[in-house]
């Protein structure tokens, strides 16, 4: 594992499901410097100004589609392969169109609540040259 800081960003409307994250993040044992937002605006705004290694991104924000926020996150030079979608349910075809993009990372945000399963994303961005913060 790399001694650099894990840039992160959780982009979901909804406190709680922060919060499962940020908790879930704070017992990873490397250093993870942790960005919220709440809407697509705040989202938008982080990311044209900071470079993050993971991006959670709810696919259910208020006022907008998740396909919508995740094109404006690529045009605005966000690789693909740092976002994981979270979602309650999947369906195939959104799967489909987001894998499109080039996005692989998909998880129902019960799974989320598991430090398991958030660690495992976040060994796996590690573990890409590319995802090391400079």
């Amino acid at each position: 594992m790399s001694p650099h800081a894990l840039r992160v960003l959780v982009v979901d409307s909804n406190a709680v499901d922060r919060i499962t994250i940020r908790r879930g993040l704070e017992s990873y044992g490397q250093q993870v410097l942790l960005e919220e937002a709440s809407d697509q605006l705040s989202a938008i705004t982080a990311v044209k100004f900071r470079r993050f290694d993971v991006i959670f991104l709810d696919l259910h924000l208020p006022g907008t589609r998740g396909a919508e926020v995740l094109h404006e996150m690529i045009q605005c030079g966000v690789e693909p392969q740092s976002i994981v979608l979270m979602s309650d349910l999947f369906r195939e075809r959104l799967i489909e169109q987001t894998t499109r993009f080039g996005v692989d990372g998909h998880v129902l945000k019960s799974s989320l609540s598991s430090r398991e399963s958030l660690h495992a994303i976040l060994y796996e961005a590690m573990a890409e040259p590319e995802a090391i913060a400079e």
